[in-house]
């Protein structure tokens, strides 16, 4: 077992863990130069120490760094366990503990099916929510969402959600994944804007008719990593009650750099609509409902599907918070 942060491993002392220590930080993957000879002699040693691992524990943050050491790292182990505890342990974050797939299968952050093999291997898939297709203006570029999948995660409390897609056409450019989570009164929820491929694609590299099943992490909070350490759950008034029904909304787009404000600016979009047909009309604005009784947000993100999660007990609403929630909207 290795650590991004060695010291970091519980119970590092037991004789059932043998601590394997990397032999460069991994959290400075990105300061790590390159020698003479174009290698990076750190990235090369860790990479080689990883093959030699059961588990690593991580840092989210940590495979954000560089698209080819998420890959790797995608591509050997799983995610079998999370912690996140945002009050309690403001400057943590959530952690993940990952487990190589032939000791323990579990939740994975990337996985790619040939065209020839996608639909079987779809076919295996528990999916919910709708097929949608999402396509640019002049009908040129066709991006599907087949569906997604939750599952719960050790030891509570935290979930693995995971996309489904298949670029149905060359995508011309890296588009953004905009996903959303809230109740259904679009209050405070959880936002994971994301670039096709869980961060970890080249979108030139996608070919047309193959699979890709991307997963996140789901702590069920808005602003779930802030460093201000505030718990911001999902859920509405619905908290007072065992479990949150709660809405995915998703949309395609191409963002520019976020400004002062901290808004990143929409330069061009793919229209949702149904699977092989026509882009869906979208509501006039200030509605909600389009013409087909079909549900977008403000933003005009798509509604794509609703699951029911269960009711954290440090989200849990008493009756004065629910009514206070009622009469005074949650801000984000």
């Amino acid at each position: 077992m290795a650590s991004a942060y060695n010291w970091a491993v519980y119970l590092r002392h037991s004789p059932r863990i043998e601590l394997v220590k990397l032999p460069a930080q991994l959290n400075m993957w990105r300061q790590h130069k390159a020698g003479a000879d174009g290698r990076v002699r750190e990235h090369e040693e860790i990479l080689a120490t990883l093959e030699e691992l059961d588990a690593l524990i991580l840092h989210p943050a940590i495979l954000q760094q560089d698209a080819d050491l998420a890959a790797r790292v995608a591509a050997q182990f799983d995610v079998v366990a999370a912690f996140w505890d945002q009050p309690r342990y403001r400057d943590l974050g959530a952690v993940l503990v990952f487990a190589r797939r032939d000791v323990r299968p579990g939740a994975r952050i990337l996985e790619r099916a040939s065209p020839e093999d996608a639909a079987t291997r779809l076919a295996a898939r528990h999916l919910r929510g709708e097929s949608v297709d999402f396509v640019s203006a002049d009908g040129a570029e066709r991006l599907r969402f087949h569906g997604f999948e939750l599952h719960a995660l050790e030891p509570g409390g935290v979930w693995w959600l995971t996309y489904h897609w298949t670029p149905l056409t060359p995508l011309s450019r890296a588009w953004t994944i905009v996903d959303r989570l809230s109740d259904a009164d679009q209050l405070a929820g959880w936002q994971n804007d994301h670039a096709l491929g869980a961060n970890a694609l080249d979108h030139a590299n996608l070919r047309p008719g193959e699979l890709v099943s991307e997963g996140f992490l789901l702590a069920p909070g808005s602003q779930p990593y802030a460093a201000d350490g505030k718990l911001r759950p999902i859920g509405g008034v619905w908290r007072a009650g065992s479990l949150l029904p709660l809405e995915l909304w998703l949309g395609v787009r191409q963002l520019a750099p976020a400004d002062e404000s901290g808004e990143a600016r929409v330069l061009d979009r793919l229209l949702a609509a149904p699977v092989d047909g026509a882009p869906w009309p979208e509501p006039a604005e200030g509605q909600s409902l389009d013409a087909q009784g079909r549900r977008w947000t403000g933003d005009r993100l798509a509604r794509v599907g609703g699951l029911l999660l269960p009711t954290r007990a440090d989200a849990k609403l008493d009756a004065q918070g629910q009514w206070r929630l009622r009469v005074v909207p949650a801000t984000p």
